[in-house]
């Protein structure tokens, strides 16, 4: 019924995962506490810009591991989800990455660089080991304290 919605902001509501489907024309999601464990495989999320969603039980961004180009998000913010790791490979335009707090993550795949990456939060995570060199640009801000 809603096909052209761009903006959900739903904070601390428990979702049935029969009804998690979610408009294509979405830009920006804010879901605090989301209870899936990942996002739905039917949502394409080809316009996404801004995704936030902090606390709850995601451990995947998407159903089945599946890997979906999303040439538009320019700003993911995780912060104290349950990710265990992250492949960027397939959101090469971002800006603001934030994984503040993401205490399960134990491997960062930041293999290529982020060009448009201004912001990238690490703040509290505990992964040894960690090369940015290669992934952020020069005017990145990269926060990486424990």
């Amino acid at each position: 019924m809603m096909k052209e919605i761009r903006l959900i902001h739903i904070d601390d509501e428990f979702v049935d995962k029969s009804n998690a489907r979610s408009p294509d024309a979405l830009r920006y999601i804010y879901w605090r506490n989301y209870q899936l464990c990942c996002l739905p495989i039917t949502f394409q999320a080809t316009n996404l810009v801004n995704l936030q969603m902090a606390g709850g039980n995601i451990n995947d961004i998407w159903e089945g591991n599946i890997r979906k180009v999303l040439n538009k998000l320019r700003f993911l913010y995780l912060r104290k989800s349950r990710l265990k790791t992250f492949d960027h490979e397939t959101i090469a335009n971002l800006e603001t990455l934030e994984f503040r707090k993401c205490k399960n993550i134990v491997g960062l795949h930041m293999i290529i660089t982020l060009q448009n990456l201004k912001i990238l939060n690490l703040d509290g995570l505990d992964v040894s080991n960690l090369n940015l060199s290669q992934t952020t640009s020069r005017e990145a801000k990269v926060v990486v304290e424990k």
